[in-house]
């Protein structure tokens, strides 16, 4: 029967004999297991890794959006690289200083922006190129910040537009403010010259005027007296900071005449305007840069007591305004003069005392320059007093 149906009979053997199951080795094991064990690292990983790169993403696009909405905006004609160059050019700048790092940053800035097709004399570019020079200032390069400036200005003024000519303005200061910082104080007052100049004169026809003026005309010099003071119209922050500037710069040819005349115009000025300028600019600050720098010109004539009855009158309006930048930084300035006044008349207990809080103020404002100059005096001073004492054991 079971011949007949040869599949039983096969079933039935199978029943009898069953075949010998190999048994899996040690290795196998281990290997199907380590199979397992890689699958389950890579898969956690995997996703580990997918939720980290997420979390930085999320955590880069948030710390751009609070720089953009918050602290620094950009602007929208540009593209989305050339406005994440321009926010970690920021962070470079205000955040975590690093200028050759903000420099890399805003050339690539200027780069996108030219691959959009925005031109030389665009305000987009003309606000990178200004930054640019500003961050050559504070590495110390003060030849290319210059250069930087120059150009600037050459292609406001070819422009040809209105809008250009505040800016201008603001430019040449600038310039004229470097040459003073390199003892260049010649052609200094030339572009502190044009520049009021063109806060006063005939617009339209200093507009035409070549961009290289200062360079054309070498010889020339502005008419110091009090009309200085009666073309500008309103009083305006731009004519209060080239004349200033220029002031300062008498004040350190030892032209004290010129000086004390353009200083007591600006205070004047500044005590005399109406309510409504008060808006927008912190005046008391200017008031008391002004008796400061005042103080100074009359330390300069040998007026000792009439110096330091200005300086008083200045630190303690600067004092009333702290929380103020300008005020902050007039405040430190001030004290540090005084502390060199005090250094000279031997009283080196004051001296200090008067640097501590110069630094202070000069922290407060964010005055790195003014930080650095009051440490380094007050280093000088300090070990100067411990060899006296030292001398004297």
């Amino acid at each position: 029967m079971l011949h007949q149906y040869p599949f039983l009979q096969f079933r039935r053997q199978m029943r009898l004999n069953p075949p010998i199951l190999r048994k899996d080795s040690a290795f196998d094991i281990t290997l199907r297991n380590a199979k397992s064990s890689i699958y389950v690292f890579l898969k956690y990983f995997l996703i580990g890794l997918v939720v980290i790169t997420c979390s930085f993403y999320i955590a880069y696009r948030g710390f751009h959006f609070y720089i953009e909405h918050y602290l620094h905006p950009t602007p929208k004609v540009l593209s989305t690289k050339a406005r994440d160059c321009l926010r970690g050019a920021y962070f470079r700048e205000e955040m975590v200083p690093d200028s050759s790092r903000a420099e890399v940053f805003l050339m690539r800035a200027m780069e996108f922006a030219f691959e959009q097709g925005l031109g030389v004399d665009d305000p987009v570019i003309i606000d990178i190129w200004l930054r640019l020079a500003y961050n050559h200032i504070w590495s110390g390069k003060l030849d290319e910040a210059i250069s930087v400036y120059r150009s600037v200005l050459e292609k406001l003024m070819k422009s040809g537009k209105e809008e250009n000519l505040k800016r201008s303005i603001n430019v040449a200061k600038k310039i004229g403010d470097l040459y003073i910082r390199m003892q260049e104080l010649d052609i200094a007052e030339k572009y502190l010259n044009w520049a009021i100049e063109m806060l006063q004169g005939d617009r339209d026809q200093l507009i035409k005027r070549s961009p290289n003026f200062v360079d054309e005309h070498p010889a020339r010099s502005l008419t110091i007296t009090n009309k200085i003071f009666e073309g500008s119209g309103s009083i305006n922050k731009e004519l209060v900071g080239c004349v200033d500037s220029l002031a300062g710069l008498y004040a350190q040819q030892k032209k004290h005449d010129l000086a004390l005349l353009l200083y007591l115009g600006m205070l004047k000025m500044i005590q005399s305007r109406p309510k409504e300028s008060q808006e927008g600019t912190h005046w008391n600050c200017w008031e008391a840069i002004i008796m400061g720098h005042l103080g100074e010109v009359f330390y300069g004539l040998g007026k000792r007591e009439e110096a330091l009855g200005w300086m008083q009158q200045g630190l303690n309006m600067a004092r009333d305004g702290s929380g103020i930048r300008d005020c902050d930084e007039c405040a430190g300035m001030i004290l540090y003069n005084l502390g060199i006044i005090y250094e000279k008349d031997g009283k080196t207990k004051v001296a200090i005392s008067l640097l501590d809080q110069a630094i202070e103020f000069a922290e407060k404002a964010q005055d790195l320059k003014g930080i650095d100059d009051y440490t380094t005096k007050l280093i000088r001073l300090t070990s100067q007093q411990s060899d006296e004492i030292n001398e004297e054991i």
